[in-house]
């Protein structure tokens, strides 16, 4: 009887479901899209170029965020206004522009560490926040102005500009600003950071898939497994901010972020 041979590429398809499934999972739960830990993991896991992960990566990266939205909306308890989402991807983006420009100034291993550092103090400070919301809700610098257009397209300006010049994942950043300075609900903020992620990932995602640069069998095994992370992240996302403190969606930020910060730190030593 001849013995049936392994199945390499089916076996690697799997683990990286799984693996995609869990990044899923913390990115719905934190608004910070995964592709900064999807494209490194593809790269150790499976050695592919650098241009060929990062379409991957990306691909898996809008999926889980497209499907973290997805599931929370359907709860019936979160939700995020198409107007939002313009408004901050097209402020965010000029901000952006803005900030690659600056970030040519500056040492390039130098400013992502301290920003990193700074960026994981912030995120312990968001936590504490989710702590704080029991006894009386997040403690919001906002302005009389942040909640109008005028302010989310500055503050979301700001955003961008930090994020580019310091190389740090916008949604790291745009999260606390939406509920600290904005004013907005923890569920509407992680909400509105995936969906500029995803606004901001179509175009260079397009450019992958026209170069090629995207692997189907990983590609489609990882969208397939960040797609029900992210949803059941969503999901609670959704069910969490019934009780309208958002207590919960803080402190799932505030973990992933700092986890993400020190992983990213220590990178750039």
């Amino acid at each position: 009887m001849k013995r049936r041979q392994f199945n390499m590429p089916l076996a690697k398809a799997a683990v990286m479901f799984l693996l995609s499934g869990v990044l899923g999972l913390m990115s719905g739960a934190s608004g910070i899209s995964n592709q900064i830990a999807a494209d490194p993991l593809i790269g150790f896991m499976l050695g592919f170029t650098p241009e060929r992960r990062a379409g991957t990566a990306l691909m898996a990266a809008v999926a889980a965020a497209v499907a973290a939205v997805g599931g929370a909306m359907l709860t019936g308890q979160a939700s995020v206004s198409v107007e939002l989402v313009a408004l901050l991807t097209a402020s965010a983006f000029i901000g952006v522009v803005i900030g690659g420009v600056i970030r040519q100034r500056f040492p390039a291993r130098i400013v992502p560490r301290i920003a990193y550092t700074l960026c994981a103090l912030l995120a312990v400070y968001v936590m504490s926040q989710g702590w704080h919301t029991r006894l009386g809700g997040p403690s919001a610098l906002t302005f009389d102005w942040a909640g109008t257009s005028m302010g989310i397209a500055v503050f979301g300006a700001l955003v961008g500009v930090a994020s580019a010049a310091t190389a740090v994942p916008i949604g790291i950043l745009l999260v606390p600003a939406c509920v600290l300075l904005m004013g907005l609900r923890p569920g509407t903020a992680l909400l509105a950071s995936l969906l500029v992620a995803v606004a901001g990932a179509l175009l260079p995602l397009l450019a992958y898939a026209v170069r090629g640069a995207i692997d189907r069998t990983i590609g489609w095994a990882m969208c397939l497994g960040g797609a029900v992370g992210g949803a059941a992240a969503g999901a609670l996302v959704g069910m969490a901010t019934l009780g309208g403190d958002g207590s919960v969606v803080l402190l799932s930020y505030g973990f992933v972020a700092v986890l993400v910060c020190a992983w990213s730190a220590s990178k750039a030593l």
